[in-house]
């Protein structure tokens, strides 16, 4: 029988997302502020890149800019590279705010990498963990803190912070609809009005109030194509943290990628008066959502609208009845930074790389799931990461434990790389370093990804012959611990990914299913409909024997099959019946 193979594909995805760890990244780069004696400064900047099994050649380019000088990288397998923007610092800040810039950057890779860039300073330094593909979107709210003043400098001339969100494009020809909800510069909150951008281009909105709550928060960002976001509040202050002041920011995601469970562990905030330290804010992206702390009813909330939750040292299990936008203010002392956090359902990261800018306090906090606090290592070494540090997260069932370790310097020393693995599972890990007297820097390198399958059989359009053999792929996107169970109408058949049926017969027709199940995740179903059909068995007749120079007649009887007569006189035929003359 003549065969051919066709893939039939079916995508099912539980989210439409992506790894954080990618081979594209856009970044929109933010102005920080510098005081005129540099006693407040806004560099170095640093890219961070760490590159996983495979080495990878990095290109860094402004695709808006023609005269901008791509930038080419080589990093080793299993390591990581700084690369220092901060000559550049003047071609790339997004700035000034209200106007078309070309300062977008592009990072490519050949190879999956994560990403993040660094504003090192020793007075006002911050992290922005670069999130790949999961920063692309086009619908966006803002989320922001909403209890800190952006401090100046009243030296000659003033030096005054704003808080700020910065949009890039990714296509040509991208129009971007923005609806302040609060005064920004060259518009007024409330009225939508839209910007045209080309590929890597990028538009500033700045806020024109320094007062904590004339921030952003709740701003919306729609497009007709596919943008990324980061925003930033520069130099903070007040609520309390005496008079340190610190940048804090971070590249976030679109609408679609945001959850309803977190978990935030306490920083090493040192209130001196008293007050609470860390601080969430939690943005709600519908109307009439519910927000639940530690399994007590807070507020219901509406699109837009922040609710913010403060904590003494306190790990906080948060449920939110529709999806909401978490951002988690920390830091060390009283100096701060905030991340997005990521939601606990259905993500996290086999492994995260960073590195340590300073030799001033350092530490993790890790989230992991119960029963594989035991299986991490860090650079290798399974003895830093131990079991005995970690603790049950509250009111999560026992579900979760977490642990918050210091790092020495003899542990992991200044421009050091580090790699934290998980061999069972996925988990959440993010960094604050940082002291009372110099700046803290504070993000989550947590995957926004989610669980996806896709399925695909070697059948002809979902049909095979009897005692062929059927074969079955299952590719997903590498997570770890995920249960695989394939069955035929209803009756289970294997537990491998990838099952191979050989010999099949009539009574293998019938629906596969194959069900994907990881912690946290909702199950992913794939329907594969496949028909065995009997191996064709015509009635072969003729008028045989004939004398020659008689007319032969050729009868096939048999519905459903392709047929060929073929003679080695040169006769061919596709029909069914047919004569030779």
């Amino acid at each position: 029988m003549l065969k051919k193979l066709l893939i039939i594909l079916l995508l099912i995805i539980a989210k439409n997302t992506f790894a954080q760890t990618d081979t594209e990244f856009w970044f929109a780069a933010p102005e920080v502020t510098q005081d005129d004696n540099s006693s407040h400064t806004d560099k170095p900047l640093l890219l961070r890149i760490t590159a996983y099994n495979q080495a990878a050649i990095v290109t860094i380019t402004q695709p808006a800019n023609a005269s901008f000088n791509t930038i080419s990288l080589n990093v080793a397998a299993n390591s990581s590279f700084s690369y220092d923007l901060s000559v550049i610092k003047e071609q790339i800040e997004s700035k000034p705010a209200n106007q078309v810039l070309n300062t977008g950057l592009f990072i490519k890779s050949s190879a999956p990498i994560t990403a993040y860039y660094e504003e090192a300073s020793n007075s006002n330094p911050e992290m922005f963990v670069l999130k790949g593909r999961n920063a692309l979107g086009t619908n966006f709210l803002i989320p922001s803190q909403n209890i800190m003043d952006n401090w100046g400098f009243y030296t000659l001339p003033p030096v005054i912070p704003y808080s700020s969100f910065d949009v890039v494009a990714t296509e040509d020809s991208t129009e971007i609809f923005i609806t302040p909800a609060k005064d920004i510069v060259g518009h007024t909150a409330g009225i939508t009005f839209s910007v045209k951008l080309n590929k890597g281009q990028v538009y500033s909105a700045a806020a024109t109030s320094r007062l904590a709550n004339n921030h952003l928060m709740g701003s919306v960002v729609k497009s007709n194509k596919k943008i990324a976001i980061t925003i930033k509040d520069d130099s903070i202050g007040g609520a309390g943290y005496a008079g340190c002041l610190d940048l804090a920011g971070d590249q976030i995601v679109p609408v679609e990628l945001v959850g309803t469970k977190y978990i935030t562990l306490p920083g090493f905030l040192n209130n001196p008066i008293g007050k609470p330290s860390d601080h969430l804010f939690l943005m709600a992206t519908e109307n009439n959502t519910s927000v639940t702390i530690n399994g007590v009813l807070k507020k219901i909330i509406n699109r837009g609208e922040t609710y913010h939750d403060s904590s003494m040292q306190q790990v906080k299990y948060i449920i939110t009845s529709l999806p909401t936008y978490a951002l988690h203010l920390s830091g060390f002392g009283c100096e701060v930074g905030h991340a997005l956090l990521p939601p606990i359902e259905c993500t996290g990261s086999q492994k995260v790389a960073f590195t340590r800018s300073d030799t001033i306090g350092f530490y993790m906090n890790i989230l992991v799931p119960s029963g594989y606090e035991n299986k991490f290592t860090f650079n290798g070494n399974n003895t830093i990461i131990t079991a005995n540090l970690f603790d049950t997260v509250p009111f999560s069932g026992g579900l979760w434990k977490y642990a918050r370790i210091p790092l020495s310097n003899t542990q992991l020393a200044k421009n050091s790389a580090a790699l934290v693995e998980n061999s069972g599972i996925e988990f959440h890990l993010s960094i604050i370093n940082g002291d009372s007297k110099s700046g803290s820097i504070y993000g989550y390198f947590s995957d926004f990804n989610r669980l996806y399958v896709t399925a695909r059989t070697s059948a002809i359009n979902g049909v095979v012959c009897e005692k062929d053999t059927l074969k079955f792929f299952t590719d997903y996107n590498n997570a770890l611990a995920v249960n695989f169970n394939w069955a035929l109408n209803g009756t289970s058949l294997s537990n491998l990914p990838n099952p191979i049926l050989p010999n099949i017969n009539i009574a293998d027709s019938g629906l596969y299913t194959l069900t994907a199940n990881k912690f946290s995740c909702n199950a992913v179903t794939v329907k594969l409909p496949i028909q065995v059909n009997p191996i064709p068995k015509p009635l072969l007749n003729s008028n045989s024997p004939i004398c020659s120079g008689n007319t032969l007649t050729l009868n096939a009887n048999y519905v459903g099959a392709n047929f060929k007569w073929i003679h080695k006189n040169g006769f061919i035929s596709i029909k069914s019946s047919d004569s030779i003359n």
